[in-house]
């Protein structure tokens, strides 16, 4: 469901396998961010794809996507349930296989980080290239 307000899109989907899938195609319709959506879109998969399988989260439950332009910023925040209290971060080189969708958004984000103040918003922000 997409709710209208000053973001570029909001959007809650289940907590399940679709929705990464789902986040991809709502923020590639996204007009403004230039040539930066590709590294958008894949920031915004792996934070969802986290979420999805770290968070504990169950499939009737919903994550809030957020995507919004500040100046030549894009800020993307995943808020998720919470029910695992685990905290978002890169695994180390060399660890087992996986691990690697903090890692990418850590190296195409400006900044990332995570909060914990209701259920846990994890957001990146990414510079907007123009096209």
């Amino acid at each position: 469901m997409r709710r209208q307000s000053s973001d570029i899109l909001s959007l809650e989907v289940p907590c399940d396998r679709n929705a990464p899938a789902t986040v991809r195609e709502a923020l590639a319709e996204v007009d403004g961010v230039g040539s930066s959506l590709s590294d958008g879109l894949l920031v915004a998969s792996e934070l969802v794809t986290n979420a999805v399988l770290h968070s504990g989260c169950e499939m009737d439950q919903l994550l809030e996507v957020r995507a919004s332009l500040r100046r030549d910023r894009l800020m993307i925040s995943v808020h998720d349930p919470g029910n695992s209290g685990e905290r978002a971060q890169p695994r180390r080189e060399g660890s087992e296989l996986g691990g690697w969708g903090v890692r990418i958004v850590e190296r195409l984000a400006r900044r990332w980080g995570s909060e914990r103040p209701d259920g846990y918003p994890v957001w990146a922000e990414l510079e907007v290239r123009p096209s």
